[in-house]
């Protein structure tokens, strides 16, 4: 028996390697996660330093196969007296299922990481590609940029 040709051409991604290997949930590595399909499985874990810049990792799961992993990159503050809190957010539409998304749903991630400064980004659920990235200062928040 010959083995199955690939119907894709793409190249296999590769999973990023974890900057945060252990979680103990409040200091020093925090862990929270977004359900996106109870009955797939599917769900987006957040992992980030709440006393450090760490940046933010994101891992979409669908049972036990991780299907990406992304880092939102730090802004490199030294951590002596800092405060970090990250807001995650799902964007998501129904849409056709597929053998590709047996979910049917599309969308988007929204990041807001806030410390010395406030980081937005916005990521393709499907995926975790970056759609955007910008920085603003601590006042943006009440200035009403969200």
């Amino acid at each position: 028996m010959k083995p199955r040709k690939s119907r894709s051409s793409r190249p296999k991604s590769v999973i990023k390697t974890t900057r945060f290997p252990k979680v103990d949930g409040v200091r020093a590595t925090k862990g929270e996660y977004l359900d996106i399909n109870l009955k797939a499985k599917d769900r987006l874990f957040i992992r980030y330093i709440p006393i450090a810049d760490s940046g933010v990792e994101l891992e979409r799961v669908r049972g036990d196969v991780i299907l990406w992993r992304v880092h939102t990159a730090p802004l490199g503050v030294e951590h002596s007296v800092y405060n970090h809190n990250v807001r995650v957010c799902l964007e998501t539409q129904l849409k056709k299922y597929s053998r590709m998304n047996p979910n049917g749903l599309t969308g988007r991630i929204l990041i807001y990481s806030t410390g010395f400064k406030i980081i937005r980004e916005i990521r393709a659920l499907a995926t975790g590609e970056l759609l955007s990235r910008s920085i603003h200062p601590l006042k943006a928040l009440t200035l009403g940029l969200h």
